[in-house]
């Protein structure tokens, strides 16, 4: 771990360790005792002009079903807010934050979640294009896909 007081990462190897048996650790290093998991990696490709549609779509979504009441709600009643939780620093409640402060507009606030989210995709995407052994793919037909993970018959 990063730091003994990162939360997130903390609760995430706990969950990785109850659920597999093992240390996260271990699986990162592909031990795992006399039962070694074999992983296989399938790495979905999508048009930047596609996802970017996509990640405008779901923000709109969010918008609609009620982010703002959300965060409202969660500011409020129970005090959370940019310094002191994960809302601060998670994409969608960090910029209704700021709408709900007077920061920013509502149409602002949306432009910065697309923004920012199509940021994170593409820190995602140079993240997953170094781990070695990814099958990359436009395909999204799903038997196709469980072929190529092994998990079904072709």
């Amino acid at each position: 771990l990063s730091s003994p007081r990162d939360t997130v990462r903390l609760k995430r190897a706990i969950e990785i360790a109850l659920l597999s048996g093992y240390p996260a650790s271990t699986l990162r290093t592909g031990g795992g005792g006399s039962d070694p998991l074999e992983f296989r990696y399938v790495g979905l490709e999508t048009d930047d002009r596609e996802l970017r549609s996509r990640i405008e779509q779901r923000a709109n979504r969010m918008i609609e079903s009620g982010l703002v009441e959300e965060v409202r709600a969660l500011t409020t009643r129970f005090g959370y807010g940019r310094e002191d939780s994960v809302l601060g620093s998670s994409i969608g409640y960090n910029e209704i934050i700021d709408y709900l402060n007077g920061v920013i507009s509502l149409d602002e606030a949306l432009e910065r979640i697309v923004t920012n989210t199509w940021r994170f995709s593409r820190r995602q995407l140079r993240l997953f294009r170094r781990v070695e052994n990814v099958n990359w793919t436009r395909d999204r037909d799903p038997e196709r896909l469980r072929v190529m993970l092994g998990i079904g018959e072709g």
